[in-house]
């Protein structure tokens, strides 16, 4: 519950998930969340219900940082209310929450530290540490403070309480209080000064990818994107249709693959059934990785839907990218449909419209919105690099397909200014700017679905289509 107004509410749970729940835990002074629930599982709330469509990214630190609706506005009973469970373990250094570090366990409502003294902390312990703050598989362990080599947990020796020593887990606990150890109330002697405080060194899942070269004439690629987690390859699955282009270009551009023309759900290449990680993402476009996006249900292992399947979602991308301000316009450079090829500057000296039609086509924009452009290249020393020489037809669908090869020698650097994506309203009530948006893309107008469509989004649709007031 949240406090606002003077009167304590809920919290709806559409879209609650563990960035979410974890936001909500470190505004009560733990790390991370560990579980979450919907459908008011610790039983329904009364009054009012204050939030919901909360979309944390899982770095805030309270709640009310995240992105949500507003103060009061939902369209939930409490019959939805979002419950949480947050880890009773953290690691710490120098009083700051981190993916590495001291390990301590909450008890009896006081932060205490794990004792190494008696019985070492194996990388049994530390699993079950890392699982419990749901990272992945632990790196190392450290059995005595300031450690400091290598790829150990670097902390400082802690202040007062030792809550446990001689821990000594299987490995398949759930929480490190679930663990053989020797009690509360009998921590070994020499635990008593802290020279024997644990650390632990946990890591963050990762991206597999398991690409192929799909159309040999366009030089595209496909690709099965996976997570490693736990240790174990697991696939992400897309069971509410949320796979979008913004998750595609992270793929695409993270990864050095190029530009995305195609994404969706299919069967995986290697038709291996594997078990599902990801329920569904949910990218801006413009992350780092697939794991920085906002992932909607956490790990999943545990939900029906999750079980071993040979459906993953793809992305499709062509061998071409576009370097300036965003997607459509800058200069250009590409790369054959060969693995482990090299993305290198087209070379602006024959450079024509006919080219430049066939790139923005290619990546499914509307043709140019001006003539071709060159950017001089300013040589520095002796230093050449290669370029490549392109020359279409006009009929080519992606630039691959038109004649190409590599020069020593350019004076300039070939530009792509495609039109970006066009707009409009239909069924316009007559005097009035208001109607349905439409948007073209590829060829053919679609509509905008409504999910999260709110007035800071139709802003940027005025702006686009040059009313001059909402």
């Amino acid at each position: 519950e949240v406090f606002f107004n003077g009167e304590w509410g809920t919290v709806c749970d559409d879209e609650w998930d563990l960035p979410d729940a974890t936001a909500a835990c470190r505004q009560l002074g733990f790390q991370r969340a560990s579980k979450v629930w919907q459908k008011a599982h610790f039983g329904k709330g009364t009054g009012r219900i204050w939030m919901d469509d909360l979309r944390c990214v899982g770095t805030e630190k309270r709640l009310a940082d995240c992105v949500f609706d507003g103060v009061g506005l939902h369209e939930c009973d409490h019959g939805e209310d979002a419950s949480m469970e947050c880890s009773d373990v953290r690691l710490t250094v120098d009083g700051s929450n981190t993916i590495s570090g001291r390990v301590e366990i909450y008890h009896n409502n006081v932060w205490g530290t794990v004792c190494s003294a008696g019985s070492n902390f194996s990388m049994k312990d530390a699993s079950v540490v890392c699982q419990q703050l749901n990272y992945d598989s632990p790196t190392s362990v450290a059995n005595v403070p300031y450690s400091c080599t290598g790829n150990s947990p670097c902390y400082r020796a802690g202040k007062g309480k030792v809550w446990l020593s001689g821990v000594q887990c299987a490995g398949s606990e759930d929480s490190l209080r679930d663990c053989p150890s020797s009690g509360w109330t009998a921590v070994d002697q020499r635990c008593s000064s802290h020279h024997y405080d644990v650390g632990v060194a946990c890591s963050f899942a990762h991206v597999q990818l398991d690409s192929q070269l799909t159309d040999v004439s366009s030089g595209d690629w496909s690709v099965d994107v996976m997570v490693v987690h736990q240790g174990a390859s697991r696939r992400i699955i897309d069971p509410f249709n949320k796979w979008s282009w913004s998750d595609a270009r992270v793929v695409c551009l993270n990864h050095n693959l190029g530009y995305p023309v195609a994404w969706g759900v299919h069967t995986a290449s290697s038709g291996k059934a594997l078990p599902a990680a990801l329920s569904y993402l949910d990218c801006y476009g413009n992350e780092k990785s697939l794991l920085d996006c906002m992932v909607f249900g956490g790990w999943c292992e545990s939900l029906p839907q999750c079980a071993a399947t040979t459906q993953n979602v793809y992305a499709r991308c062509a061998p071409v990218q576009i370097r300036g301000a965003n997607d459509y316009t800058g200069v250009l450079s590409m790369r054959q449909g060969v693995a482990g090829s090299q993305f290198k500057t087209v070379c602006g000296d024959s450079w024509s419209s006919t080219e430049h039609r066939v790139v923005c086509g290619q990546l499914g924009f509307s043709p140019p919105q001006s003539s071709p452009t060159k950017l001089p290249i300013m040589l520095h020393g002796d230093t050449v690099d290669q370029y490549w020489k392109v020359t279409c037809q006009g009929t080519e669908n992606s630039i691959l397909q038109c004649p190409y090869s590599l020069v020593d020698h350019c004076s300039s650097k070939a530009q792509v200014a495609c039109a970006p994506p066009l707009v409009r309203l239909t069924n316009v009530t007559r005097g009035k700017f208001s109607g349905r948006v439409e948007v073209y893309f590829s060829g053919r107008w679609g509509s905008v679905c409504d999910d999260r469509w709110d007035h800071r989004d139709a802003q940027v649709w005025k702006s686009l289509l040059s009313v001059k007031r909402l």
